[in-house]
């Protein structure tokens, strides 16, 4: 079974272009970019699709149901319409509708999101970067990686300022902020977020 991968609302809004589509339905995140590139290959980008693109990186759950499917009305000519006409549209004249389609499903949206603090104890660098509960140390890793340092696996990672391994600060990178330890407190939001510690592996 593959890994369940969760992201930030903040990591979905920039998937906002027509090369680079994502949208959020009800919780779960769909990656639109395939559909896309399909349809601009084929020449069959419509206005339906130009509404879909207007919304790339945004929620679209107030025209879904709590089942995922498309919420419809009744229009003045008493034809069921859905509220949002991109519903409609397919993969291909075979596939299914975007929306219904596993292949375009990538992720979840955190159930809480949270800021931390990761400090470079080489560099004196302090990031704050928000994550999921849900991700492990290896992934924030990866994130902090991709967004502020392509040299990260070259650190060890732990939490406490305190460099003796024998000490509290060990962290498993496999688990959570919560699994190890640090946990969530309401102070996060406006206050000091907690702290992981960098320590370059010379």
């Amino acid at each position: 079974m593959t890994k369940r991968t969760f992201f930030t609302r903040d990591e979905v809004v920039i998937h906002n272009s027509i090369d680079d589509i994502w949208v959020i339905i009800n919780g779960t995140v769909v990656d639109l970019t395939n559909l896309f590139q399909k349809r601009m290959e084929s020449d069959s980008v419509n206005d339906c699709l130009n509404l879909l693109l207007a919304y790339a990186g945004k929620d679209l759950s107030w025209c879904f149901n709590e089942q995922n499917f498309p919420i419809f009305r009744v229009n003045q000519y008493g034809h069921t319409v859905p509220i949002f006409p991109p519903v409609n549209e397919k993969e291909s004249h075979d596939n299914d509708y975007w929306w219904n389609d596993e292949k375009n499903i990538i992720g979840r949206i955190t159930c809480l999101e949270r800021r931390l603090r990761i400090i470079n104890t080489l560099t004196r660098n302090i990031i704050v970067i928000n994550v999921c509960d849900e991700d492990s140390i290896n992934a924030i890793k990866e994130k902090y990686k991709k967004r502020f340092n392509s040299n990260a696996d070259n650190y060890i990672w732990r939490k406490t300022h305190s460099s003796d391994t024998l000490k509290n600060g060990h962290l498993f990178m496999d688990k959570t902020l919560t699994q190890n330890g640090i946990l969530y407190h309401e102070h996060e939001k406006l206050g000091l977020p907690p702290a992981i510690w960098l320590f370059y592996n010379s």
